[in-house]
C-alpha cells in the first residue's frame, strides 16, 4: 500500500496530545440509516485480520440536537452496532440544527467539523451533499481524503447529459435524447419549451423531460404528444429551478436495473453485481432485487462490461452505480445516469457477493488495490462469481402515505412491528439491514 496518499500517512500520525500513534479517524457526514449502517460495516470489518485496521478507528459522527433528541443507536451503552473489542469507538460531533443546508448538506460545515476533529477522512454516505461536488473540493490539499470519486468525475457523470455524451463515446449503448439533435440542443440541453417540443416530436412520443440536476422523483415528467410538453417542461423546471433539461424517448415497457461498481486509485474497477429496481412508486424505488433475472446472463454480463469500462474511463474510483433502462420487447438495454456515491439499497450487493462495500470504500481511499482487499480478491477469483445460483436479495422500503388524501407521502410513527418468529428474528433483521 502506498503510504503518499494523506489517508495512507495517518499510518505515521500522532496524537495531538500523546507521542502515540492515533486510531484512523473518519467524519460521518450524514445521519440515521447511512451513519448506523456505516458504524456497523466498519466494525465488521475490524473483526476480520485481514482488514483490521490495527491502531483502531474512530468515527466522528455528525450529530445535529434532533439525532441526538432521536435517540439514535448509536449513542446507547453498550452500542449495539459496534462489537466489544473491535477496535471501533464512536464519537458524536456537536453539528448546527435546522434544515439540511445548515449541517448534513453544508460543504463549509462539514469541513469545519473535520478539520476542527483532526480527521484523516471524510465518508459522506448517500443523499444531502454525498453527490455535491463542492465536498471532494472543499477537501483538495488539506491531507483529509474524501472517501469517493473525485469531483471532476461527480460533476463528468453526475451530470446526466455529460454522462450520456460521454458513455456514446465509450459505445455504451444510449437512448435516444435530445443531444442526437445539436440543432436544437446545446449539449444535450433544450433551451426552453418549444426546443423540448421539437425534438419530442423528432425523437417520437412518448418522451421524458428530466432536468440534469433531479433525481428522487423530482424533475422528470412524461409527455404523451405535444400540447402536455410546455406544462410539463415548466413543472420540471419548476421543481429545479437550475441546470439543464434533456428529452429522452420513454420506454414504455422497461426494467430499470443498476450495476454496482467499484474502483481503486490504478483503474482498475470491478462489477459486483446486477440490482433490478423496477418496482417503483411516484419515480421512487419501492424494491430493490438481485441479482438482474428478467433477461439473459448475456446480457448482463454486458452491462456490467459497460459500466466497467465508462467508469475505468473517466477514472472514477471509489462505489458507484451505473444505471440502465431494460426494454422489454426489443431486448435492448440504454445507459440511464450514474449515482457517483453508495446507494441506500447497496447491501442487496452485499449479500450477493461478499463485499463489504463502506470497508472497501476504506481501504480503495487508503492505497489499496482491489486485489489487496481480501472480500474483493476472493470475489474476483471465483471463476462463477456472477451465477449466484445458491441465493437471491431483496430489500424492500417501508413508506409512509396518507391514504384518505390520494396516498400522498407523509410522515408519521411506526407504532407497531410484527416479526414471524419462525422465519427470521429480530437480530437476523437487523443485521443484514443495518
Amino acid at each position: 500500500m502506498s503510504l503518499s496518499t494523506p489517508a495512507a500517512a495517518y499510518l505515521h500520525r500522532q496524537s495531538s496530545t500523546t507521542t502515540e500513534l492515533r486510531p484512523l479517524r473518519i467524519l460521518v457526514a450524514n445521519n440515521g440509516l447511512s451513519a448506523c449502517k456505516f458504524i456497523r460495516s466498519t466494525a465488521k470489518a475490524q473483526l476480520q485480520p485481514e482488514t483490521c485496521i490495527a491502531r483502531g478507528v474512530d468515527l466522528y459522527i455528525m450529530e445535529t440536537p434532533d439525532d441526538r433528541e432521536a435517540g439514535l443507536s448509536y449513542r446507547a451503552e453498550p452500542n449495539p452496532l459496534v462489537p466489544p473489542g473491535c477496535g471501533v469507538r464512536v464519537v458524536p460531533v456537536e453539528t448546527p440544527p435546522g434544515p439540511g443546508a445548515n449541517n448534513y448538506g453544508n460543504v463549509q460545515v462539514i469541513r469545519r467539523l473535520a478539520v476542527e476533529n483532526e480527521c484523516d477522512m471524510i465518508w459522506p454516505g448517500w443523499g444531502h451533499a454525498s453527490e455535491n461536488p463542492e465536498l471532494p473540493e472543499a477537501f483538495e490539499n488539506t491531507g483529509i481524503e474524501f472517501i469517493g470519486p473525485s469531483a471532476k468525475c461527480m460533476k463528468l457523470l453526475g451530470d446526466k447529459a455529460e454522462s450520456t455524451i460521454t458513455a456514446k463515446k465509450c459505445g455504451v449503448p444510449c437512448i435516444p435524447w435530445s443531444g442526437d439533435y445539436p440543432d436544437l440542443a446545446t449539449e444535450g440541453f433544450v433551451a426552453d419549451a418549444e426546443a423540448a417540443a421539437e425534438c419530442c416530436d423528432r425523437i417520437g412520443y412518448p418522451c421524458m423531460i428530466k432536468a440534469a440536476m433531479g433525481g428522487g422523483g423530482k424533475g422528470i415528467r412524461m409527455v404523451s404528444r405535444r400540447e402536455e410538453v410546455a406544462d410539463k417542461y415548466d413543472l420540471v423546471r419548476g421543481e429545479i429551478p437550475t441546470g439543464g433539461i434533456m428529452v429522452m424517448r420513454c420506454v414504455t415497457r422497461a426494467r430499470h436495473f443498476e450495476v454496482q461498481i467499484l474502483a481503486d486509485k490504478y483503474n482498475n474497477v470491478v462489477a459486483l453485481s446486477t440490482r433490478d429496481c423496477s418496482l417503483q412508486r411516484r419515480q421512487q424505488k419501492m424494491v430493490e432485487e438481485g441479482p438482474v433475472v428478467h433477461t439473459s446472463h448475456e446480457r448482463v454480463l454486458e452491462m456490467q462490461d459497460c459500466a466497467a469500462r465508462l467508469c475505468a474511463e473517466v477514472g472514477y474510483v471509489s462505489a458507484g452505480t451505473v444505471e440502465f433502462l431494460y426494454d422489454i420487447e426489443t431486448d435492448e438495454y440504454y445507459f440511464l445516469e450514474v449515482n457517483t456515491r453508495l446507494q441506500v439499497e447497496h447491501p442487496v450487493t452485499e449479500l450477493l457477493s461478499g463485499v463489504n462495500l463502506p470497508s472497501a470504500m476504506i481501504q480503495v481511499a487508503l492505497g489499496k488495490s482491489l486485489n489487496e482487499i481480501p472480500d474483493v480478491a476472493a470475489f474476483l477469483a471465483d471463476p462463477e462469481r456472477y451465477r449466484f445460483k445458491d441465493r437471491h436479495v431483496m430489500a424492500c422500503r417501508i413508506t409512509a402515505e396518507a391514504a384518505d388524501d390520494g396516498f400522498r407521502p407523509t410522515s408519521g410513527v411506526v407504532e407497531r412491528v410484527k416479526l414471524y418468529e419462525d422465519q427470521i428474528s429480530y437480530e437476523e433483521l437487523n443485521e443484514d439491514v443495518l
